[in-house]
């Protein structure tokens, strides 16, 4: 069985007590004061990073890449940059999202090619549907490539997606979380 075929099998859906997911939700706050002398446990993280890992993103393109800067020099220059920072410089981790540029996202690009052949390894038949309803997705029907701007957008649409998961995967571990732009 091939890795497509074995990711496109359907899991059995488990159930769950809503009342925990609602909880953590409720718990959920953008915090505006961090304890520095707090840390997130590993294993916190990893499942943090499991709930990035496993967001759904439109084409499971990942239009965005993560950073996590620890370092404090770093985050202290980052402050000029973005409103609002200071209020997650003192945050056990800070994560940034960057989010790729057009030409990274149009379906021959290096990076989309990888993701199609490497990581998906899709059959050419597939691929080739895929690329076809890509361009008629970026093109025509969301014309998410008119502009940089577009393209841009579009990508940060995905970010927060991801974002958004890490902050209730966050929530539900007790964590506090703050979004910051």
């Amino acid at each position: 069985m091939s890795k497509y075929e074995i990711e496109n099998v359907k899991l059995k859906a488990p159930k769950f007590d809503r009342k925990d997911l609602e909880y953590a939700m409720t718990y959920r706050y953008a915090c505006k004061k961090f304890d520095s002398a707090k840390k997130i446990s590993d294993d916190d993280w990893q499942g943090i990073l499991t709930a990035a890992r496993l967001s759904p993103t439109s084409l499971g393109f990942e239009a965005y890449q993560l950073l996590v800067i620890q370092n404090p020099e770093i985050r202290e220059k980052m402050k000029a940059y973005g409103w609002g920072i200071q209020a997650g410089l003192e945050a056990s981790h800070f994560v940034v999202f960057l989010t790729r540029k057009k030409v990274d996202l149009e379906f021959d690009s290096p990076y989309v090619r990888y993701i199609q052949e490497e990581v998906k390894q899709l059959p050419a038949e597939v691929d080739a549907i895929y690329k076809e309803k890509y361009a008629q997705f970026t093109t025509e029907d969301y014309k998410t490539f008119e502009s940089d701007r577009a393209a841009f957008d579009w990508s940060s649409k995905q970010a927060y997606i991801v974002m958004a998961n890490m902050m209730t995967m966050a929530a539900y571990e007790g964590l506090d979380s703050c979004a910051l732009e």
